[in-house]
């Protein structure tokens, strides 16, 4: 599931907003759109299904 929301907001130029605690993840392409006191808040990542499932749950153990 992670792949896919990665996937589609890699296309997208999307953020995933994480309203749990109020941060939102992007990668480099979205965060290049976002206004200047967004682009200070923003997380940026790589848009992986790996990197977003980690930002949002935590990185998952071997």
């Amino acid at each position: 599931m992670f792949a896919i929301v990665a996937e589609l907001a890699g296309r997208l130029a999307a953020v995933i907003l994480d309203p749990s605690r109020g941060t939102f993840f992007c990668g480099p392409e979205a965060h290049a759109h976002l206004p200047a006191d967004m682009r200070k808040e923003a997380v940026l990542i790589d848009m992986t299904g790996e990197a977003v499932e980690a930002a949002l749950i935590g990185p998952s153990l071997p």
